[in-house]
């Protein structure tokens, strides 16, 4: 009995040994290490072309090819590919979204597109997006401005504006500065909170209409259209062969010293929806959980912009999950697929799994050992995992390029929350030295595996991943060729314009009759290029 206990327990182990080095083999990269990070001839050739691929930055879902926008038919010339703009993603959400909301995006153009078009109107918008009307308002500005440049366009060279702000201005300097007309707001609780500053524009325009005033200046949506029609969006009408390129070229809004254009927003929605590995493509049963809190609530506002029309334009429903508003136990819907929060938050979120208990410690070691991510099953979740993340399929770490995770981190929440994770690097928007993006600069790939054993290897670098499929990357101003650390350069679609004094620091580097072949500088940002073919951050 004892010998065949003995025998069984031997096959067991062979079993297992055998399982080991095959997952050994399937999964397992090699890891970096210092020395690793040196390539005896250089990133790119000096007299390159703007054909030159990013062999460098490929993975599964990289191609060769940048992406460039939506890539749509051109209204009567299908062997023709357009960029598109956001009023084609408004009319994919009105077509496939259920929410009947979308639908009726139009009250503020219907307000401006009825009014005298003499005159440049600039809005200066501040809202939250993750209000109950942020978002909604967003949107009925998004096509209010580029609707009226399409009208003034066959009437007049008037160019309108939309200028992003964090708060609602106390000076009137920046009032005077970029010639703001009209001040729209998501909600106004009070109107102590204008402290008197209604008077500096022509209008102020509150979008939720249960606000009352008793000030002449100050007025709800509703009530600027109560006389008036109201203009519906019909793609058909709007965009035509006529005019697909200059909406497709426009503006989308100003924030801060970088004014975004729509082939930005296009190639971010598009670069997002590429990075999704097939078998998790968004459909209308997904559903995206975005984590907000007050400190990141300017960075939100601006890039949580082209993911959350990425979702809703696939028919997926969007919610927004205030942290410190909630208690211990974060208020996540049960129904979510997918989730999203800063790395300020992470720890916040590994509470939800127990991360702490025996058991937990116990399961992550196992599966580190097995260089498995975890044991991967969508509709089996272990009981230490809330009950809100049993249908969880990936989480998005968002953080800007001064901040460090480690792997571990990384390793710890797709274990502890049994899903797919990937780390998202951002431009701060307060480097006022560096060019800003439209969506991230770098991402990991949800399906990557590595945990470094070596610390000495994230005390000197950190993963960034691969570049976003919308952009290239390279190193320049290298001390030695042999020496892989080195300034970052970037090129492509999601490269804001930037303004003001950023853009006298710029002028060089995006002159297009230079020979720069549009590589531009990010300034703070230094690194290599491992063998993985990934860029890693450099911390000293």
């Amino acid at each position: 009995m004892i010998s065949f206990i003995l025998v069984i327990a031997i096959l067991v182990c062979i079993v297992l040994s055998v399982m080991a080095v095959q997952l050994y083999i399937n999964t397992h990269s090699d890891p970096i290490s210092l020395k690793f990070q040196h390539y005896e001839s250089s990133t790119r050739h000096p007299l390159e072309s703007p054909i030159m691929s990013n062999v460098l930055s490929n993975n599964i879902q990289n191609s060769i090819n940048l992406i460039d926008g939506l890539k749509l038919r051109v209204p009567k010339k299908n062997y023709k590919f357009r960029c598109g703009n956001f009023l084609d993603i408004l009319d994919l959400i009105s077509t496939h979204n259920k929410d009947s909301a979308y639908k009726n995006i139009g009250k503020l153009y219907s307000y401006f597109g009825n009014t005298n078009g003499s005159e440049k109107i600039v809005l200066g918008f501040v809202y939250d997006i993750s209000s109950s009307n942020g978002l909604i308002t967003l949107m009925e500005c998004l096509r209010c401005v580029l609707e009226l440049n399409l009208k003034s366009k066959k009437e007049s060279n008037i160019v309108h504006e939309l200028i992003l702000l964090d708060s609602i201005p106390r000076s009137r300097s920046i009032i005077d500065e970029k010639n703001i007309t009209h001040l729209v707001l998501d909600d106004l609780q009070n109107e102590f909170y204008l402290n008197g500053s209604e008077s500096w524009y022509e209008k102020v325009i509150v979008m939720n209409e249960k606000f009352h005033s008793q000030k002449p200046n100050i007025f709800t949506i509703d009530s600027l259209i109560k006389n008036l029609k109201f203009i519906p969006f019909v793609k058909e009408k709007v965009i035509t062969e006529e005019n697909y390129l200059l909406l497709d070229n426009s503006r989308l809004f100003e924030y801060k010293d970088t004014v975004f254009t729509q082939n930005n927003l296009v190639s971010a929605v598009s670069s997002f929806l590429t990075v999704l590995p097939q078998k998790m493509f968004i459909t209308d049963k997904d559903e995206f959980c975005f984590l907000t809190d007050s400190f990141n609530k300017s960075f939100d506002n601006v890039q949580l912009i082209y993911k959350v029309l990425g979702v809703l334009m696939l028919g997926g429903k969007v919610n927004f999950v205030n942290i410190e508003s909630s208690d211990d136990n974060l208020e996540i819907p049960e129904t979510t697929t997918f989730l999203q929060t800063n790395s300020d938050n992470i720890n916040k979120l590994l509470s939800l799994t127990n991360y702490q208990e025996n058991r937990t410690k116990l399961m992550f070691r196992v599966f580190r050992s097995l260089l498995l991510e975890n044991f991967y099953f969508p509709s089996k979740k272990f009981t230490y995992v809330s009950k809100n993340l049993h249908n969880l399929k990936a989480v998005f770490i968002t953080r800007k390029e001064t901040q460090s995770i480690s792997s571990e981190i990384m390793s710890l929440l797709k274990t502890n929350l049994q899903c797919r994770a990937s780390l998202e690097t951002y431009i701060d928007f307060s480097n006022t030295q560096s060019v800003k993006l439209f969506g991230p600069l770098f991402y990991t790939n949800l399906y990557d595996l590595r945990h470094f054993t070596e610390k000495t290897i994230e005390q000197v670098v950190t993963l960034a991943g691969v570049i976003y499929p919308t952009l290239q990357f390279k190193i320049a101003d290298k001390s030695e060729d042999t020496d892989a650390i080195g300034k970052l350069k970037i090129r492509g679609f999601s490269i804001g314009a930037p303004i003001d004094d950023l853009k006298e620091k710029y002028k060089d580097q995006m002159d297009v009759a230079n020979e720069n072949e549009g590589w531009v500088s990010l300034e703070g940002i230094e690194g290599c290029i491992g063998r993985d073919s990934c860029f890693w951050l450099s911390k000293c």
